[in-house]
């Protein structure tokens, strides 16, 4: 699984998200090593108390002011959830397409682990390495389910094409689902390799170097194995 984080220099994500605040950035790829804030949102607090003393009312009292410095936080993930027999990371493998003009359908999780709503675009592209392409890569729907952290579904199934969007909040998910075709040019035992990127916003803001997380979908042709059955002779 592929992920990248974009820190705030963090002391308390919860406080962002109930006041909404943000300071610097921080953008933080596992490969890509991170870029340092510029600045940040500090906030002050003091509490203050009355009392009295057997019926005398005695001078106001104010604690020492707690200052919390707050920060952003924009961090995704995508991964690849086909059943292919190694859950949880970037690769789509040999799934099965029967014959040259086969369909597969395959299956991606993008996952908003930051403290801020944030908008991803999403593009499929024909990738290298492989042997024939997919002829409908440009014009296939993609699926995208919304969910919250707690797997309840959000609204209704959005649909979109390679290159848009989808937003969401933090903690949520989008299972994305898509049927690519082969372009008819394979034979049987060749594969066609295709890649689906995730690109956020907020981080390409930031450092558009860090911004995108891409996954590959591979697919190989199995032809069809046929059965020959042996039947008596007629005598007759």
């Amino acid at each position: 699984m592929k992920k990248l984080s974009f820190n705030q220099n963090i002391l308390t994500a919860g406080v962002v998200l109930a006041l909404g605040i943000g300071g610097s950035t921080l953008v933080d790829a596992a490969t890509s090593g991170s870029v340092s804030p510029s600045g940040g949102v500090q906030i002050s607090n003091t509490a203050t108390a009355t009392y009295s003393v057997d019926g005398v009312a005695q001078p106001e009292v104010t604690s020492n002011a707690v200052i919390v410095n707050i920060s952003e936080v924009a961090s995704f993930s995508l991964i690849a959830t086909n059943e292919d027999g190694t859950p949880n990371d970037d690769i789509n493998e040999k799934l099965p397409m029967v014959g040259p003009n086969g369909s597969v359908t395959f299956t991606n999780k993008l996952t908003n682990s930051g403290n801020l709503a944030d908008t991803y675009t999403i593009t499929l592209a024909n990738a290298s390495d492989d042997n024939f392409d997919y002829n409908n890569i440009t014009d296939a729907t993609i699926t995208a389910t919304i969910k919250n952290s707690d797997g309840t579904t959000v609204g209704q199934p959005q649909t979109l094409k390679s290159g848009g969007t989808i937003t969401l909040e933090p903690g949520q998910y989008a299972e994305l689902s898509y049927t690519l075709q082969g372009d008819g040019t394979g034979v049987g035992g060749q594969h066609a390799n295709a890649t689906i990127t995730a690109t956020s916003q907020y981080i390409g803001k930031q450092d558009s170097s860090k911004a995108t997380l891409t996954n590959t979908d591979n697919a190989i042709i199995k032809t069809p194995v046929s059965r020959l059955l042996k039947l008596p002779l007629d005598p007759n």
